[in-house]
């Protein structure tokens, strides 16, 4: 925010020049009370250039700061005990006072490896001013030197998820480990003995089949959770600080990586399939003959083997026998993936462990005919997940982990595709819910709406939690590129993964405390379905779908439901939490009588049951209008220039922003002494150059963005322009904050 009259540019360490704020802080003397009008950005955008640098020095964690969230975290994590779910099944509370707690939580636990302990310590601790309270741990702790044995175990992993843990518990931060990933793992040695799956292989569903790679998982975490912390003395299975034990990252049996098995592991499967079918009929030829005979080339009574089909084969609709085998191989797939689950969970409780547990968070070949199976199977857990990020549409060579010159990308905000907001889940209706990685990701430029969205909607449904991946330092990423790549002009290639950017985590204060405080209300049900088991097995179609192929600025709903086309759209998780019951005794089904009224297609708006919510996805504008939280984001110059809110006037000029009014001492904005005023914009590295082009995603042909340069730091900042008119007879004071939180002056 732009000042006529600010200190010497050698006062701001964040700055080096005059900075246009992405938040400020209102602040009120209790003993005096007049009214406010506050600008943000116009002062001097019209004179100046329309950016600015943001550059950011390391965060000296001053005691001037005004806004450091470390005080909304426990003093130690754990210091309460446990956590445990809540009395309902659906949130979390800590044991030893049976209080609720709500995470804000990031990945990026293993991004520590390189770091210091100086530089581990400072990195929890910026997590924790912006507002974190739970970090994931996604690694790998198998083997991975070349003469090791299955049973080995990575000791530098496991000592620094030791590490980690301390570190984080210190600045009241739980940990989330996850110590296995399939894609992790790309060399295996001919000595594990473990068939086909030698050299250069990755291990999808391996585990889920083979015993001796699963009880090598077993010695494996049996290291990291038994041997005491070298870091607090505490063995990992007596550590409260650790929230959640995941078992493994995406893997399913019921994925598209099920179909490319090698042959011994195949024959496995098979040999496993034939021997529950037999269970099940009596006899292999009163399975066939359930079945109508149909049949697969690998068939064999003799030596007890019946085939599986692709998976494909059950994502699209069968008739007769056929259907009835490929609904006979969901079941045994998703039994089989269940048992295992419980048998690994009632592994850690063998050792001790008295973590909450996850199975995996991971999808399948099929949202409608499969995920329902997927969630039963990890239903044995104590929290369920997904990991759903919210794409930029970004194609090229090596983009699923680098941005080059030539790339391609449509990156429409997500304000005009609601059917795609990571958080539209299903939830069961009596376990928490986390969405473990996720994101808006570079090359996007409308990532400020994000977080505003993601705390909006959690508050809203229910959602337990979503996980940010991933911050690669303490603050901004002083150099999101890779360095060993030189390409046309000396550019580097730009790292996708990092949320280290102004528009991810600087805009996460005011929603971390938005969220956390629970400012914004749970909404009511707008769907409930039960469904029992053997619709699951037949792969029915479900009330309402997470991935759908509705386009909701060009399809309209009719409510008749096909085989591919759910009854509700995916946007209903936007008028309030969506649930569901695995193995219920009927298939049944409840929708909220107004839902037609609250999810608008014709105008394209759809209201929360709550009120405090409305997204108009045909103009690219999301409100948030609560007693104590109260902003917009999108496109405000020339969708909603001017957004009348309860207690707020917020009028822009930008043609993109998120902008967020929250009060800080739990007084309704009205009323409160404490404001805080976080406003996002727009960012591009210096000499970034893209221009409009129409290319191919897949069969089809989009329009978006070919990238022409990928830029170099610092980031540039599109200027605020906004002006907010506050109802509140206390405020007197406004201060504009550096990046840091510290005062850079008064308004």
């Amino acid at each position: 925010m732009p000042n006529q009259n600010h200190p010497p540019l050698s006062e701001y360490r964040a700055y080096p020049t005059p900075p246009r704020s992405l938040r400020c802080l209102l602040r009120v003397p209790s003993w005096r009370a007049v009214g406010l009008l506050l600008m943000l950005g116009g002062l001097a955008a019209h004179a100046q250039s329309p950016t600015w640098n943001v550059f950011y020095d390391p965060d000296p964690f001053s005691d001037k700061a005004l806004l450091d969230l470390r005080y909304l975290n426990e003093k130690t994590a754990g210091e309460n005990g446990f956590i445990q779910r809540s009395a309902d099944g659906r949130g979390f509370v800590t044991s030893a006072n049976q209080r609720p707690i709500r995470f804000w939580a990031t990945n990026g636990g293993d991004v520590t490896k390189n770091m210091t302990d100086a530089q581990l310590a400072r990195y929890a601790r910026f997590m924790a001013k912006v507002g974190v309270n739970l970090i994931r741990y996604h690694g790998g702790i198998f083997p991975k030197k070349t003469d090791s044995q299955l049973t080995d175990v990575d000791m530098d992993e496991v000592n620094n998820i030791w590490r980690v843990v301390a570190a984080m518990k210190k600045e009241g931060i739980y940990t989330v480990i996850s110590p296995f990933w399939a894609g992790f793992m790309n060399t295996i040695p001919e000595g594990w003995g473990l068939g086909e799956y030698r050299g250069q292989v990755q291990p999808w569903a391996l585990m889920y089949f083979n015993d001796k790679f699963r009880d090598a998982y077993k010695k494996w975490v049996e290291v990291l959770y038994t041997r005491p912390n070298p870091y607090t003395g505490v063995p990992l299975k007596d550590e409260p600080a650790v929230a959640l034990i995941q078992v493994k990252n995406e893997d399913s049996v019921l994925f598209w990586t099920i179909q490319g098995v090698k042959g011994d592991l195949k024959e496995r499967i098979e040999t496993l399939f034939f021997q529950w079918a037999v269970k099940k009929y009596g006899t292999a030829q009163a399975a066939l003959a359930a079945w109508s005979n149909a049949a697969t080339p690998t068939d064999n009574l003799t030596t007890g083997r019946f085939g599986i089909y692709l998976i494909y084969d059950a994502t699209i609709p069968q008739t007769g026998g056929k259907n009835l085998r490929v609904g006979d191989m969901v079941q045994f797939l998703t039994e089989h993936q269940r048992a295992f689950y419980a048998d690994i969970v009632a592994h850690y409780r063998a050792l001790g462990c008295r973590q909450l547990t996850n199975a995996s968070n991971w999808k399948t070949a099929s949202s409608n005919a499969l995920n329902d199976a997927e969630r039963w199977s990890n239903d044995v857990t104590d929290v369920l997940a997904v990991n759903r990020y919210y794409d930029p549409q970004h194609v090229g060579d090596n983009s699923g982990w680098r941005i080059d010159p030539g790339h391609h990308y449509v990156g429409t905000s997500a304000l005009f595709r609601p059917e795609q907001l990571p958080v539209n889940v299903k939830q069961p209706h009596d376990k928490p819910f986390f969405v473990t990685e996720s994101g808006w990701n570079l090359p996007s430029r409308f990532q400020a709406e994000g977080p505003f969205l993601v705390a909006a909607y959690m508050s809203l449904t229910g959602v337990d939690g979503f996980f940010w991946f991933q911050p690669s330092t303490a603050g901004l990423d002083p150099f999101p590129y890779f360095d060993f790549t030189n390409l046309e002009g000396g550019q580097k290639a730009m790292f996708r993964w990092t949320a280290s950017v102004p528009g991810q985590i600087l805009m996460l204060p005011a929603n971390a405390l938005l969220y956390r405080k629970g400012y914004i209300a749970e909404g009511t049900p707008v769907a409930q379905e039960e469904r029992t088991l053997t619709s699951l097995w037949a792969r029915k179609t479900p009330l309402i779908s997470e991935e759908n192929s509705f386009d909701p600025n060009r399809d309209t709903w009719d409510n008749a439901g096909t085989a591919t086309q759910t009854e509700l759209p995916p946007i209903a998780y936007l008028a309030g939490p969506v649930r569901v019951k695995y193995d219920a005794p009927t298939d049944a089904k409840t929708v909220a009588p107004n839902l037609g009224t609250l999810v608008n297609l014709r105008d394209k708006v759809v209201t929360s049951t709550t009120g405090q919510l409305r997204w108009d996805y045909k103009n690219g504008v999301c409100t948030m209008n609560a007693p104590s939280a109260q902003g917009v984001a999108g496109f405000l110059k020339t969708a909603s220039p001017t957004t009348q809110l309860a207690d707020l006037t917020i009028a822009s000029d930008n043609e993109y922003a998120a902008v967020n009014v929250v009060a800080m001492d739990d007084k309704p904005l009205k009323t409160s002494e404490r404001i805080l005023v976080q406003v996002g914009t727009t960012y591009r590295p210096f000499q970034w150059s893209e221009t409009p082009a129409t290319f191919k995603i897949g069969n089809e042909d989009v329009r978006g963005f070919r990238i022409l340069n990928t830029g170099k730091m610092p980031w540039l900042a599109v200027n605020t322009s906004v002006t907010l008119t506050l109802t509140n007879a206390a405020i007197r004071s406004a201060y504009l904050l550096d990046l840091h939180g510290v005062p850079a002056s008064e308004l």
